[in-house]
């Protein structure tokens, strides 16, 4: 599930997860998602969501209401742009992690692989670093 406030972003990703095999959820609050899950009866592996949202809102909070709407606690990505250390701390605090704007596609499925295969309960000392015939390919982190 993505939360982004920027139309062009959300559709950027809307494009390129689908082509990596991954249905998006993906929508400018965490009301629109939380509606559109519960219309497609999906409950989201991932959560993407963007720190500085519109209305004062920010990531860390959204992320917090869709799990407690869902009951389900599945790992969260924040994507921010703000380079005061401060928000890093903030998201890191809450048990997020955290992604810095801009995020290009190269880095984004190894931190979309390695959190999938967290909530799997696969050994944290697998990293995902590569896509191969539309899976991603586990490696040992010593080969990084």
């Amino acid at each position: 599930m993505t939360i982004e406030d920027d139309s062009a972003l959300l559709q950027s990703i809307g494009r390129l997860l689908p082509a990596w095999g991954i249905r998006v959820i993906g929508e400018p609050t965490s009301e629109a998602a939380l509606l559109d899950a519960r219309r497609r009866a999906l409950t989201p592996d991932l959560l993407l969501v963007d720190y500085r949202l519109p209305q004062g809102r920010n990531g860390i909070d959204e992320v917090m209401r869709v799990r407690r709407e869902l009951g389900v606690e599945m790992p969260a990505i924040v994507v921010t742009g703000d380079t005061d250390p401060g928000s890093t701390q903030e998201i890191e605090a809450r048990g997020l992690q955290v992604a810095h704007k801009p995020v290009r596609p190269a880095r984004a499925i190894p931190v979309l692989s390695e959190s999938l295969l967290a909530r799997a309960g696969a050994d944290p000392r697998v990293r995902c670093r590569e896509r191969q015939n539309a899976r991603v390919v586990p490696i040992e982190s010593e080969r990084l």
